[in-house]
Order: C-alpha cells, then structure tokens, then sequence
C-alpha cells in the first residue's frame, strides 16, 4: 500500500510541475513552420513589436493572445486584444506573414477595412502560438 501511494505521489508532482510550466509559457512552441520559423514570436519582428508595444499602453489594448490560421495558400495571425475597460468588448486584427493588415473586427477597428464575406469561415487549422498571463 505504501509503494502505491508512493508511486502515486510521484505522478501527481510530475503532473504538477509540468502544468504549472506550461501556465507560465507566453511564447507557446508551433510544432510545425509557421511563416518559414518555428518561433514566430521572435523570429517576425513586427509580430514581437505588437506585442511589446501593447504592453506600455495605458489606454489602448494589450496582446492577450496570438493564434495563426490557414487562409488558402497564406498564413493569418489573429491578434487578440483585451482593454482596461469592457466597453471595447473584443477586438481583433487579422494580418498576412509579412504583418500587412487584412482586416480587424470590433470597436476599436471600426475604421479599419471590413474583412471578406467568407474570411472567417475560410479560417483554419487554428494554432495558438501566444498567450499572455
């Protein structure tokens, strides 16, 4: 009986110590190229540079997640943003590899050009490659 309960104390601290790594890591790891890198986070540097710039802003949003999409032949990266007030609601802003600007969703894109008719159902293989804390 005592093995046992040894034995499984030893799996619930393994279990622990790797789930609190993973609520820890911003920079999530594509398995898979993404835009010809494997970290996209610091290897596309207007990517990286969206994501440090939100963090210094009082009034605007912050990054709170990153995910990438197929888009027929192209990568899209859906940049998330949260706002210190819940007016804003969600804001979205949808871009190719090379950071141009394909279309935003919400509030605070309003002067932003519409996205396509089908471009969200068009949207695949969703991998979430950032998240903040």
């Amino acid at each position: 009986m005592k093995k046992i309960l040894f034995i499984m104390l030893i799996f619930v601290g393994i279990f622990s110590v790797s789930s609190s790594c993973n609520k820890s890591t911003k920079n999530l790891e594509p398995r898979e190229d993404i835009c010809n890198t494997y970290d996209p986070i610091n290897n596309l540097p207007w990517l990286k540079a969206k994501i440090d710039s939100s963090k210094n802003l009082k009034t605007w949003g912050e990054v709170y997640d990153i995910n990438s999409y197929n888009y027929g032949n192209n990568v899209i990266f859906e940049i998330n943003y949260i706002y210190p007030t819940m007016e804003a609601g969600r804001t979205a802003g949808y871009y190719y590899c090379d950071g141009i600007k394909v279309c935003g969703i919400g509030r605070q894109a309003i002067y932003q050009h519409n996205c396509p008719k089908d471009f969200f159902s068009s949207l695949i293989n969703k991998k979430t490659i950032y998240k903040s804390n």
